[in-house]
């Protein structure tokens, strides 16, 4: 497939490195904490079979439209010093970075601290999202929507060559808000722990149209 094709073909996903996608794709989990007191904890964790490690170690790449890609030449999870240059900042801080082997795979699983978790996520570096209040007072983490509106709706036969490009990539985001979860767009829910997963191997929805993450909950008294 064409590199121009794929692009055309991935609405939420922002471009994969073609030659990654046909060899075998990423499991990716995002969890972010967001603390009573503004600050907030990020939490990576990647997962690439064995076999084709290298090509993602040596290749550029992007995860959707959660995170902002380091500068080119950078291997960005897959080399730590890339990892902690790319967080670099008074608005961020590594606290932690491990690769390692487990079950074929190789995992990486960065911890991210943010002393203002807003301001943080107002850098784009932890992904494309806010933290904000609603009107009434009520703390609020969504997506942002997209800057342009959607290409034109995918066919089946789009969906079908889009959901073969991302065989064996999943995706999975965890928030943990301070306080009650008072509404979500997702029915994942334990307690105030909201969770959106991201598997086309299960449920390809996600393919077709861009899918809303938000989540509100109960503001201080």
């Amino acid at each position: 497939m064409q590199l121009r094709t794929a692009k055309t073909l991935l609405p939420f996903f922002s471009l994969c490195l073609v030659s990654l996608l046909l060899s075998g794709c990423i499991h990716l989990e995002q969890r972010v904490k967001i603390n009573s007191d503004g600050s907030g904890v990020v939490t990576y964790d990647y997962s690439v079979a064995e076999e084709t490690f290298g090509t993602v170690a040596t290749g550029r790449m992007a995860i959707g439209e959660w995170q902002k890609r380091p500068q080119a030449g950078l291997n960005w999870f897959t080399n730590e010093r890339a990892v902690n240059r790319f967080f670099a900042g008074k608005k961020l801080e590594v606290q932690y970075y491990r690769m390692f082997r487990k079950g074929g795979r190789r995992h990486v699983r960065v911890i991210v601290l943010a002393p203002d978790l807003r301001a943080a996520l107002a850098t784009g570096k932890l992904g494309d999202f806010r933290l904000d209040q609603t009107a009434d007072g009520n703390g609020r983490f969504r997506r942002l929507p997209p800057a342009k509106p959607q290409a034109k709706k995918l066919s089946e036969e789009d969906v079908a060559r889009l959901r073969a490009l991302c065989d064996d990539l999943w995706l999975r985001l965890v928030v943990e808000t301070p306080t009650d979860v008072l509404s979500a767009t997702s029915t994942d829910r334990k307690g105030k722990q909201i969770t959106w997963a991201f598997d086309p191997g299960s449920d390809d929805s996600f393919l077709r149209k861009r899918p809303e993450i938000e989540v509100v909950y109960k503001g201080k008294d």
